[in-house]
């Protein structure tokens, strides 16, 4: 659960918590200075889209604030963080760099903070990972 949200409204997770209560697991994208959507959906476009659009319109996850904001709302036992791309693999062709003053990484960093904080167990993706329900 969590997959690609950005939490701009928090009065949506309330809704769908009651509908479905806790979770047991939130993944979460934490690609909070994310590229503009052009990146992945300029082609699809058939006239030039404006640098105003471009830039107000972008491939966002949550950063920590809004991150935990989720994690308050549905308590899961275990967080999982997700899409920041940290495999040296996804340098060739996604054009990332991420250094120790990366907002990503600092932001992500927070969140483990966070979640530690509150005896919540919270890592970030690398690789592969098999989870057991």
């Amino acid at each position: 659960m969590g997959a690609d949200s950005a939490n701009l409204d928090p009065n949506m997770y309330r809704h769908i918590q009651k509908a479905v209560g806790d979770v047991d697991i939130l993944a979460i994208g934490m690609e909070c200075v994310g590229a503009p959507y052009t990146w992945m959906y300029g082609a699809l476009h058939t006239k030039k889209v404006s640098k105003q659009i471009k830039n107000s319109r972008r491939l966002n996850g949550c950063d920590s604030k809004l991150g935990f904001g989720m994690v308050e709302i549905f308590k899961p036992k275990e967080v999982y963080i997700y899409a920041l791309g940290l495999e040296p693999w996804f340098n060739y062709f996604m054009g990332l760099d991420y250094n120790d003053d990366s907002e990503q990484i600092i932001q992500s960093n927070k969140m483990l903070q966070l979640c530690h904080d509150t005896d919540i167990k919270c890592e970030k993706m690398f690789g592969r990972k098999t989870i057991n329900l």
